[in-house]
């Protein structure tokens, strides 16, 4: 049995090593392939990865270091498709994991139950030097999901706040055809997950086993607030996801648009000084609401992340 790691980087030398250590102290009746596509990285990312390869020559390693930028959802399908396990596991090239059974309790979860398409875990956040910030479990917990188990597509795709981080996740070696505009997508790894979800639900364990690293330079520290353009953005990309998946989650992904919609009004709210149109987008807000139950636990959510987050 062979487990691919699908490793994507840019200018990750301070933290890439760490990534691929934790990787190959995975301990577990498997072959690990390890797949690393960093994308031009300007600092010694490539030369770290190269000299770690040629260190730990008895795993095979698969290096795509492009001479390039060609932009990260364009790379992480490329590394994707490149893999070739039986199972794949991924991992973002300035975090890492942080039990080194993993992988192996992943493929039981799998053995155990035939029906699902992937496998998820808890995931703790940390800063820049790695010191742990929070642990993701209290959304889970949000969403009824105190223990481990399975998990059904309109629990993840309707919470409002991403549950399934793309370096806790492993699933099953298939064909990925992914559309045109995928490549463009800002919200590319929640995207993926609905993809997959099509093909089966998710099994929860209830363990951090990923540290995330939140700093300056992550994807999601990138984002400069809650803005119009990147609302309009996943909201064009959440309708066409729609399209692509036949409308099999309709209703969950509409009621992501929405949650989506919170955000941004709460956006607006605390940054526009004009208390005239703050009145009228909050009226306006909760006209178009239908469901008064989502709206309050939508935005207790909200309240609550930002609590943590300060």
């Amino acid at each position: 049995m062979v487990v691919s790691i699908c490793i994507i980087s840019y200018n990750h030398e301070d933290f890439i090593t760490q990534a691929i250590n934790s990787v190959l102290h995975q301990k577990g009746s498997f072959d690990l392939e390890i797949v690393i596509g960093d994308d031009g990285s300007t600092d010694n990312t490539q030369e770290i990865i190269r000299k770690t390869a040629k260190t730990h020559s008895e795993i095979n390693f698969v290096l795509l270091m492009r001479e390039k930028n060609i932009g990260m959802m364009p790379n992480f399908i490329d590394t994707l498709n490149s893999c070739t396990g039986d199972f794949i596991a991924f991992l973002e090239g300035d975090d890492f994991w942080i039990d080194d059974q993993k992988l192996a309790k992943q493929i039981q979860s799998f053995s155990e139950n035939n029906d699902i398409s992937g496998v998820f875990t808890d995931t703790l956040e940390v800063n820049h030097e790695g010191k742990s910030l929070q642990k993701f479990s209290a959304y889970r917990k949000a969403l009824h999901a105190k223990s481990s188990g399975v998990m059904r597509a309109h629990q993840i795709i309707e919470a409002p706040l991403r549950i399934v981080h793309i370096g806790s996740l492993m699933v099953k070696k298939q064909h990925f055809d992914f559309p045109v505009w995928f490549e463009k997508v800002k919200a590319g790894d929640f995207i993926f997950v609905v993809f997959l979800l099509v093909k089966g639900p998710f099994y929860y364990l209830n363990e951090a086993m990923v540290a995330y690293r939140k700093h300056e330079e992550s994807v999601t520290s990138s984002n400069q607030g809650f803005n119009k353009e990147y609302y309009l953005h996943l909201e064009s990309a959440f309708k066409k996801l729609n399209e692509a998946t036949n409308k099999v989650f309709d209703l969950s992904l509409k009621r992501a648009i929405l949650s989506r919609k919170i955000q941004y009004y709460i956006f607006v709210l605390s940054s526009n000084s004009s208390f005239v149109k703050k009145i009228s987008a909050s009226f306006g807000l909760l006209i178009n609401y239908k469901r008064s139950d989502y709206l309050l636990k939508d935005i207790l959510w909200l309240i609550r992340k930002n609590l943590y987050s300060k």
